[in-house]
């Protein structure tokens, strides 16, 4: 077997062991060896539930703080045992206004302006020393020892929790082994105008079901790796207070050292969240910029690859790390498989697999291709949905547009992760960043 051949087998496996057998495989060791969620069905009393700091970083969430702070508000939470801190990051438009005019009732709200668009990261930890320092639950620290603990909650500005996603978030932390718990993200389409532009979410929608499914098995047999940034809680001693300022993934980093601490992150999906599906046209440079974070968070979370975290480290290794080189295994595949080809036509010789390969590439760039062309030119091309009403635009695309889609999204994925590879090469990694339109 050629130097190319070996090259690309080893490839291949890699790759298939990443995406296709290491689902099943966790699935398994999870049924046989995972551990039961510590949470029940029984509704805990008021004087059970704990006092709660819920984190908001806002940057320009002029469109959507509003609504934010009014369903956090509306939850079905103690009014006196849940505080809100909004850290405004730099703002250039009226966030902190409508923060400071919000009307929260008997729920502590704090505002807390930042002045200097500094990155998320900065933001989070100075709402949590605030937090700290004005006690549990936004109140002066209890003197009674008995007291519920407290816990912090993270969120973003557009993203809406089901009225009991509070309550069904700090259940699992009655195992004093659990030092965070990640909820459930449920993403919903846009509005029939926007998918009339040629967007259609299904492929994103499709591919956060399949995490949620694999961040299930790995909480059952030993801890999540990382969390919703969206909706998840820590116990306050497991934050990381050294947290650097240019992090990225902030909320995988900060899960990944809970576990680092010896304490799991639990994944409970009755915690339901729900947030609009990101737009492809508007996601790119975010997909580039998560990318890049992804791969420093393997110099921060280092510790997490070694075999004495057992499981864990195999779920990192397995679930992350393998698949953040995705791009760049079949980059080298595909490179393999063309030099391999080359010198077989120069030689004579034989190269089954270095044509095969090539060929699948260049049928693989094609399919790419028309799929790309199936979202610049989707209403001319897409047929006139019957359920549509009166007066709007919306459209389906032909069911052999299905697996183009979900092509389109797997390469594009992989191409925005291998651009994130190069900026991180490059050192220009830093917590601010532009949001994508709401």
């Amino acid at each position: 077997m050629s130097v190319a051949s070996v090259i690309i087998v080893a490839c291949i496996v890699v790759l298939g062991y990443t995406w296709i057998g290491y689902p099943p495989m966790l699935a398994l060791c999870a049924r046989l060896f995972g551990r039961r969620s510590p949470t029940s069905d029984r509704r805990p009393s008021t004087a059970d539930l704990p006092h709660i700091d819920v984190i908001l970083s806002a940057y320009n969430e002029a469109p959507v703080i509003r609504d934010r702070l009014s369903n956090l508000v509306s939850l079905d939470y103690p009014s006196d045992r849940l505080a809100i801190h909004v850290g405004t990051d730099g703002c250039t438009d009226n966030t902190a206004s409508i923060v400071r005019e919000f009307n929260a009732g008997p729920v502590s709200l704090h505002l807390h302006e930042f002045p200097d668009n500094r990155g998320k990261p900065a933001v989070l930890k100075d709402l949590v020393e605030a937090a700290t320092q004005a006690g549990a639950g936004g109140f002066p620290p209890a003197s009674n020892s008995m007291a519920p603990a407290s816990f912090f909650v993270f969120t973003d500005a557009n993203t809406y929790y089901a009225p009991d996603a509070l309550q069904q978030l700090v259940q699992p932390f009655s195992d004093p082994e659990v030092g965070g718990v990640c909820g459930r993200v449920i993403l919903h389409g846009r509005n029939r105008a926007a998918q009339s532009e040629g967007v259609d979410p299904a492929p994103e929608a499709s591919y956060w079901g399949f995490e949620t499914r694999l961040k299930m098995w790995e909480s059952s047999l030993d801890s999540c790796l990382g969390a919703n940034g969206p909706i998840y809680a820590i116990r306050p001693e497991c934050f990381w207070k050294d947290l650097p300022g240019n992090t990225v993934v902030d909320d995988l980093v900060i899960a990944m050292r809970v576990r680092e601490l010896g304490k799991r992150v639990l994944f409970e999906p009755k915690a339901v969240s729900t947030e609009e599906l990101p737009e492809t046209k508007d996601e790119w440079c975010r997909r580039v910029r998560i990318g890049s974070g992804d791969y420093q968070a393997i110099s921060f979370c280092r510790r997490s690859l070694l075999p004495s975290q057992g499981w864990f480290a195999w779920a990192f290794w397995s679930h992350k790390v393998l698949r953040w080189f995705t791009p760049h295994l079949m980059f080298l595949a595909a490179i393999s498989a063309a030099i391999g080809s080359s010198l077989a036509l120069l030689t004579g010789a034989s190269a089954f697999l270095s044509h095969l390969v090539s060929v699948g590439t260049v049928v693989a760039l094609l399919l790419w291709a028309m799929a790309r062309a199936l979202v610049f030119l989707r209403p001319p091309l897409a047929l006139r949905s019957p359920e549509g009403e009166a007066g709007t635009s919306d459209y389906r695309l032909p069911a052999i547009a299905a697996p183009l889609r979900l092509l389109d999204h797997f390469l594009t994925m992989q191409l925005a992760l291998f651009c994130g590879f190069i900026r991180f090469c490059s050192g220009e990694l830093k917590g601010s960043w532009r949001r994508t339109p709401r």
